[in-house]
């Protein structure tokens, strides 16, 4: 009877085990962060680019991201400049007003010689306990201008 329950004990807890591991698995990502969208505009040569985006932070987080400038070429897009960095993020940290592409890449700044070009950001988040979680958003298609001379 005392290994009966021993092995019962035993099965209950990895079978807990388990059902918190599939349940914290599943947890979607918009639980810490919500991205609606990245527009980057179209700007002149030696001017960087002007962005509006639309993010919530719902719960603190410490996280990664990567942030690749593509440029188009003939058949597609290819990586041109990809800017990683980590950040500790709150509900309360707030886009700046004057949001570029050069805060967006921060600490790198991507010169952009005229083109078409997209963004790709990707934030990996990192919850304790919890499997990596990652949300991936593409920007529109913008140009950047000759400057006239």
């Amino acid at each position: 009877m005392k290994g009966q329950r021993l092995d019962l004990n035993w099965f209950l807890l990895v079978a807990g085990a388990w059902v918190i591991l599939v349940v914290t698995a599943l947890w979607p990502a918009s639980y810490w962060l919500q991205v609606d969208y990245v527009i980057v505009h179209d700007t002149v040569e030696g001017t960087p680019p002007r962005m509006s985006v639309s993010r919530t932070i719902k719960r603190p987080f410490l996280g990664s991201w990567l942030a690749t400038v593509l440029e188009r070429e003939s058949g597609g897009f290819s990586a041109y400049c990809p800017a990683p960095g980590v950040n500790d993020y709150r509900p309360e940290n707030v886009l700046p007003d004057d949001l570029d592409l050069n805060w967006w890449t921060f600490p790198k700044e991507c010169d952009l010689p005229p083109g078409d070009y997209k963004v790709s950001t990707v934030w990996m988040i990192d919850p304790p306990l919890m499997p990596r979680k990652t949300i991936r958003v593409m920007s529109n298609v913008f140009t950047v201008h000759p400057k006239v001379q």
